[in-house]
């Protein structure tokens, strides 16, 4: 037992040692002088060059958006009132009683994003269409009472109209 608490003595006073002795040395190891060392070993390093990169091209210029026009619709008898650039054209007109107004879907594109569809509903709750989603979708109202009718699309509140009925 002696014999092995001497042995463990003697490793840890020679780790002492060692570890004192790797401590005291400078501390520049691992920052060599690159240049210095190709030097003294007469290693040439090739030039740098720099990157061949292509330059960026010049982005295409964005040209001024087009206007967005009414198509001609397919012939359509009666009153047309058509629904384009968020209007109703005409926004309103006079007819006599017992008159059919149709209203055209003439929306092309939605720039400002929105749902993509309109329709006409009487301020008074005397008619309310469907939703007219695509391009020459229509609907129709047949006015049998005398008397002015506001109108306006829902989704678009802005969007009014007014049909003015005589007898």
């Amino acid at each position: 037992m002696n014999t092995t608490r001497l042995l463990i003595i003697g490793i840890l006073i020679i780790a002492g040692v060692a570890g004192a002795f790797f401590l005291l040395q400078p501390q520049d190891r691992g920052s060599t002088d690159l240049p210095r060392l190709l030097d003294e070993l007469q290693i040439e390093l090739p030039p740098v060059e720099e990157p061949m990169l292509d330059p960026a091209p010049d982005p295409a210029p964005i040209p001024d958006p087009e206007p967005i026009l009414d198509p001609e619709p397919v012939e359509m008898e009666g009153i047309v009132i058509r629904i384009f650039n968020f209007e109703f054209t005409p926004a309103e007109i006079e007819i006599k009683k017992g008159t059919t107004v149709t209203w055209l879907m003439r929306e092309i594109d939605f720039p400002q994003g929105d749902a993509g569809f309109h329709n006409v509903a009487a301020d008074g709750g005397e008619f309310n269409s469907k939703n007219l989603i695509r391009v020459d979708e229509t609907w129709s109202y047949t006015f049998n009472e005398v008397g002015e009718f506001s109108y306006i699309c829902e989704p678009h509140p802005w969007m009014i109209g007014k049909i003015i009925v005589t007898a």
